[in-house]
């Protein structure tokens, strides 16, 4: 009879581990869904808190979300809205100052329809940053320490003839804003970070 030694098996259970925190259950995404909400494969520790400064390369609509969030959409049939940005211009946005700022507005859905997630990033001044979080907190947003900055959220139109959820991040002298989740939240701002 062959005996492992103990480093044997503990290596062995280490790459069972490694091989098995990569499966994740793609699920049904046929063309006709709607995308959920970009996925990815959950952190087996807590992130360090992001920190953004300027990027090193302007953030656009198509740089503000990683490929994998962008191939998902894509599949599910949606797309970059090219006239978002105007139309939050037309009916005056809550989110507009994101291109008063100098940053990216952007939405993402099925064509021809108002529905979908919008992401949003730009450099903010402290009395900028100071205006938007008081406007926030007369709106009802909460605010919260996370993501190493502070973080609102609240629920309400998004000005798409729908409710959602609402996140507005400020993070040093960037932030952002997605009618998606906390969680699509922080991997726009790794993107950002990324660039």
């Amino acid at each position: 009879m062959t005996r492992s030694s103990p480093a044997s098996a503990i290596g062995a259970l280490l790459l069972t581990a490694v091989v098995l925190t990569g499966c994740t259950d793609t699920g049904d995404s046929g063309a006709d869904s709607v995308p959920s909400t970009p996925t990815g494969a959950a952190p087996s520790a807590p992130s360090p808190p992001p920190t953004v400064g300027p990027a090193a390369e302007p953030v656009t609509c198509e740089t503000l979300l990683d490929d994998a969030d962008e191939a998902e959409y894509a599949a599910a049939g949606w797309t970059l809205s090219a006239d978002y940005e105007q139309r939050a211009a037309d009916q005056s946005f809550p989110t507009l100052p994101f291109v008063t700022y100098g940053g990216a507005l952007c939405q993402w859905g099925l064509q021809g329809t108002d529905a979908g997630d919008v992401y949003a990033y730009s450099l903010i001044t402290p009395a900028q940053a100071g205006e938007q979080q008081a406007r926030l907190t007369d709106e009802g947003y909460t605010a919260s320490t996370d993501l190493g900055g502070t973080l609102f959220e609240g629920h309400g139109d998004v000005n798409l003839g729908e409710d959602a959820d609402l996140f507005y991040l400020f993070l040093g002298d960037s932030w952002f804003h997605t009618t998606v989740n906390r969680e699509a939240m922080e991997k726009a701002v790794r993107t950002v970070e990324a660039l």
